[in-house]
């Protein structure tokens, strides 16, 4: 009960669901933007940049369900501690500060991006933070800075000089590539999960917004090599036949070590 009255409204609609399974974390006390900071030598922290997005908004549920320390990076900081509850930390300010980019990643260890990267990235290496997930379109790229500046969530992740930034920036990356996201409950568009680029011959198609967020949210380790790219594709089978997130482990196991 007490889990119950602590969680924001956003958290709260996800108790009825108890056919997740999923467990849902502790408050941490660490709610408000002023609390305690972990030292940049303790990096504990998984940042979420764009938390005013529908996607962005189940990427901060998923961690919260699979007991992150997390952290918002957000112009209303007082909205999103009313709908994530004491479950978070919001900190005020959005990637297009250098300032508040530099305060927010103080013992961040994982930066999840699925909008605009704005000063986020050198920022990020300035901090020394250890990895980027960046959601992004399968297929090939298209529009450019223009197109995502002035277009929605498609256009942005189309944008291919997203994944080109982001690999030049020489943190280690996780790049998640979906079709187009829809607002339907997990496992209804099948997902199916692959390791690497997109092959020539498969289309994207329509995956889960919530299906896409819990691959965000599960790949927070750092690849051993330094880039990991992961399709999220439509399957076709609804429900999906193998879980998400057992195909998650799964692709994250077959991941091969550098060489000696």
């Amino acid at each position: 009960m007490l889990d119950f009255i602590t969680a924001g409204p956003k958290l709260r609609k996800w108790y009825g669901e108890g056919e997740r399974g999923a467990a849902v974390a502790q408050p941490t006390g660490r709610g408000g933007a002023d609390g305690g900071e972990a030292p940049d030598a303790q990096r504990t922290a998984v940042l979420v940049t764009d938390v005013d997005s529908a996607t962005g908004e189940q990427v901060v549920l998923q961690l919260i369900l699979a007991r992150q320390e997390v952290r918002l990076l957000t112009r209303d900081p007082a909205a999103a501690r009313s709908s994530f509850g004491e479950y978070v930390t919001p900190v005020d300010g959005h990637v297009g500060d250098p300032r508040s980019m530099a305060a927010a990643l103080r013992g961040v260890r994982t930066i999840i991006c699925t909008g605009r990267l704005g000063a986020l990235l050198p920022a990020a290496a300035a901090a020394g933070v250890e990895h980027i997930v960046l959601l992004t379109a399968a297929g090939d790229g298209g529009g450019g800075p223009l197109g995502s500046l002035l277009g929605g969530e498609e256009a942005v992740l189309r944008d291919a000089g997203r994944e080109r930034a982001v690999a030049q920036s020489g943190v280690p990356h996780t790049l998640v590539r979906t079709g187009a996201l829809r607002s339907v409950p997990a496992g209804s568009e099948g997902p199916r999960l692959l390791q690497g680029p997109l092959p020539a011959d498969l289309a994207a198609g329509a995956v889960s917004r919530e299906d896409a967020a819990a691959v965000l949210a599960g790949a927070l380790a750092p690849p051993s090599g330094g880039r990991r790219e992961i399709c999220v594709l439509a399957s076709g089978d609804s429900p999906a036949a193998v879980p998400v997130r057992e195909q998650l482990d799964n692709v994250l196991a077959e991941e091969q070590p550098p060489p000696s």
